[in-house]
């Protein structure tokens, strides 16, 4: 198996096709995505490039620059009583 990001602009997703058919072209195993290294949670993006045909990170940064926000972090365990 292959380990990757999963990726969410439309050139990467048409490169990630292409690691994907080489692959199984060879029978080198699976492309296995893992989404990770984002500053956003995918389910708050205010748009899905793949969706809208953004075809370049430029386009997508700026849209979710505009219209997104960063979640508030979790609240700490109470250690008072450890």
């Amino acid at each position: 198996a292959v380990f990757a990001t999963q990726e969410v602009c439309d050139e990467e997703l048409q490169i990630t096709a292409s690691v994907r058919q080489v692959l199984q072209s060879l029978g080198a195993g699976p492309l296995q995505l893992h989404w990770g290294f984002e500053l956003y949670h995918f389910d708050d993006l205010p748009v899905w490039p793949a969706h809208k045909k953004l075809l370049s990170y430029t386009a997508f940064r700026a849209r979710v620059q505009e219209e997104s926000h960063v979640r508030a972090p979790l609240q700490g365990p109470d250690l008072t009583n450890s």
